[in-house]
């Protein structure tokens, strides 16, 4: 789903497994990797304790909001995948593609 603070917010205070894809509507390997993701997520959709965000940063769709959550993350490109677990700390990073099993392995790691 597409970022929203609010959202990210309530899902960190209620200690779901949260996953930032951060992308730029430009970038060739974000529109490879999207459609990857939304299948590693669907087959968790079972999973209410995962809940994943598309956040925009450098192109046309980034915001003040975007673009403080890569600094904050130290995110210097898109086609990143931050993936935090309950206790709020980032239990993965990566940059580049990932496949769909890789993403849903990294996933279900980062609840225990």
């Amino acid at each position: 789903k597409p970022y929203s603070k609010t959202e990210y917010e309530k899902a960190l205070a209620e200690k779901k497994v949260t996953m930032l894809y951060f992308t730029a509507n430009w970038c060739p390997i974000c529109k490879e990797q999207e459609p990857v993701n939304m299948e590693a997520l669907k087959s968790l959709e079972e999973d209410k304790d995962i809940i994943a965000f598309r956040v925009h940063i450098l192109d046309s769709e980034t915001t003040k909001e975007t673009e403080a959550l890569a600094e904050k993350y130290d995110i210097s490109y898109q086609h990143t995948t931050v993936i935090i677990g309950p206790n709020g700390e980032v239990s993965y990073k990566y940059t580049g593609p990932l496949s769909k099993d890789d993403l849903k392995g990294k996933l279900l790691m980062s609840k225990e």
